[in-house]
């Protein structure tokens, strides 16, 4: 079940997210944070979605916001009043955040919730693809070089020296890399 996370002091608006929100398993800690042990209380609760509530103690929230956010540590819908809007404008802009009036939560926060979990299961996924292509792209430059390496000391063509790699990854039964790493420390 998706998890949210609500930082919050006032008892209040506690009792009022857990009724609005049904869908989800909701944990609530009123205990003061801050930038140090932010990450000891996520691997405690492992939630998908981050709820700050303005009341939270915290000796700087502005510089909480800003790390949470801009470093994609985890979605985090903030509930603001009116009077308590000047320090978060660095993360306004940025998709792992969400500014929402306290008079207006009962109406959006339900969606809040939903677009976050749909983005962090979509951010994963990119993840591991970035990762793929980033591990692809330096097997690519193993070969890349041995190539250019067989190409000045063998004097072979493009294609000679990526058949060479290539037929002696067949013959030994070994990938593309293991042949073209062989090759560089040659």
């Amino acid at each position: 079940m998706e998890k949210v996370l609500v930082l919050s002091n006032d008892n209040i608006f506690n009792m009022n997210i857990k009724r609005l929100v049904k869908s989800y398993l909701v944990e609530v800690t009123t205990a003061e944070v801050n930038v140090n042990i932010i990450n000891k209380t996520l691997k405690l609760y492992n939630p998908n979605v981050l709820i700050i509530h303005h009341t939270l103690k915290c000796s700087n929230i502005s510089i909480l916001l800003d790390y949470l956010v801009t470093n994609k540590v985890i979605p985090v819908i903030y509930i603001n009043n009116v009077s308590n809007f000047g320090n978060i404008y660095n993360v306004m802009n940025d998709i792992y955040f969400m500014n929402m009036d306290e008079m207006k939560i009962s109406s959006l926060l339900e969606f809040g919730i939903d677009f976050f979990i749909k983005l962090g299961v979509q951010y994963s996924f990119l993840n591991k693809k970035v990762e793929q292509l980033e591990h692809k792209l330096e097997e690519e430059k193993y070969v890349l070089n041995a190539k250019f390496k067989l190409m000045k000391d063998k004097n072979m063509s493009e294609e000679e020296a990526y058949m060479f790699i290539l037929k002696q990854s067949m013959d030994q039964r070994v990938s593309k890399v293991s042949i073209a790493k062989e090759i560089l420390k040659n």
